[in-house]
């Protein structure tokens, strides 16, 4: 007797089951022939895509936003609804950027007399790997390098970093990247530093320009070979990248940024004085113009500048400012040996002038780097 009740009403909810959905297929063919018979009305379309939506159906839904912003561009439930199943169906994916070259400076010690010039090698690599995770993403951002500079070992410098976390859309055009990363990194084979860090970078466009704006914080140590000690920093870092300034293939990139630093740690000057350099506020940019001279080559003069003020390290009564300029060129033959491959070549002359006479110096930099992206 049980063995029977319990079949029947299986039976039963298995039923009721199929027939929900049944009744939900229905509903969702009875909005699909509303659509059919007026595919320009928005109302219909919208009510098209949100019951795809909550029948498990994107790609329908998808396609219902897509009609919607063809006729009605500025339709900004359509746009905010087009965004997240993109971010949804968007297939999972991983980059990486390697770059080699060669380079040589002038002063790469940046002293300010009996500067010994040399020549180094480094090598780059940098990751990103994209992934869905529901209705956000999934980013993880990860590089490791070294430079390597003839007879200066004590220059020859080795890092790694990663920083992972989602990436949230805010409105149609405008997405974070919210991560939590660490880093380290090698100076003269020495442990240099070691840290831990938390930022948010958004991104979007606006008119045609790219954006982002990267806001980041970070503890920091160093090692006990090095005279900083440990402390805090903070950062914002903006870029805009604006097309067809003068021409219609030209770019226009400025990049903005702001930093303070809070890291311990002291040394004697000359006058036998403790100082303490990881404490300092600074703010620069970098202005670069990008134009194709041909059809795989790039031309980029460049220009940035920033301005340091140390906070405990004062000379003659007053706090020590560094004024930094870098001018430059760059030339870049795209496409060169293999497809997504370029060779690069750059120089770069820097300026440093403060009030401390000790640390003015100038540098020149020429440089060749082989990039491949896959």
């Amino acid at each position: 007797m049980f063995n029977r009740l319990y079949l029947a009403s299986a039976c039963a909810l298995v039923l009721a089951g199929g027939a929900l959905t049944s009744a939900r297929a229905d509903e969702l063919s009875s909005a699909y022939e509303l659509v059919l018979n007026n595919p320009t009305d928005a109302a219909k379309n919208l009510q098209y895509a949100k019951l795809a939506e909550q029948q498990g159906k994107p790609r329908l839904a998808l396609a219902a936003y897509e009609r919607i912003l063809l006729n009605d561009p500025d339709n900004a439930e359509a746009r905010v609804g087009l965004q997240r199943l993109r971010r949804i169906l968007q297939p999972s994916s991983t980059q990486f950027k390697l770059e080699v070259g060669t380079a040589w400076e002038s002063n790469p010690a940046n002293v300010s007399s009996d500067a010994k010039s040399a020549p180094s090698i480094f090598a780059n690599l940098a990751v990103r790997d994209d992934r869905s995770a529901g209705t956000f993403g999934w980013r993880t951002l990860g590089a490791i390098g070294l430079d390597l500079v003839n007879n200066h070992s004590d220059l020859s410098y080795q890092h790694i970093s990663v920083a992972t976390g989602p990436v949230f859309d805010l409105t149609p055009g405008l997405s974070v990247h919210t991560a939590v990363g660490v880093a380290a990194a090698n100076l003269s084979n020495k442990l240099y530093y070691r840290e831990a860090n938390i930022g948010a970078t958004f991104e979007g466009s606006f008119a045609g320009a790219y954006q982002s704006l990267r806001i980041r914080g970070g503890a920091r140590s160093y090692g006990p070979y090095f005279t900083a000690d440990s402390g805090y920093y903070a950062e914002a870092r903006g870029r805009i990248a604006i097309p067809a300034v003068l021409t219609e293939t030209d770019v226009i990139s400025i990049a903005p940024w702001l930093k303070w630093s809070g890291i311990d740690g002291s040394v004697t000057d000359i006058s036998q004085e403790e100082i303490q350099p990881g404490r300092y506020r600074e703010w620069g940019a970098e202005i670069a113009y990008y134009i194709p001279v041909a059809d795989d080559i790039i031309v980029g003069p460049n220009l940035t500048g920033w301005q340091r003020y140390y906070s405990e390290h004062l000379v003659d009564g007053d706090t020590r400012t560094d004024n930094h300029l870098e001018p430059g060129m760059s030339l870049v033959f795209k496409d060169t040996l293999m497809f997504q491959s370029d060779i690069k070549l750059d120089y770069t002359y820097r300026m440093n002038r403060s009030n401390d006479d000790t640390r003015d110096y100038h540098d020149n930099e020429a440089r060749l780097t082989f990039i491949a992206n896959f």
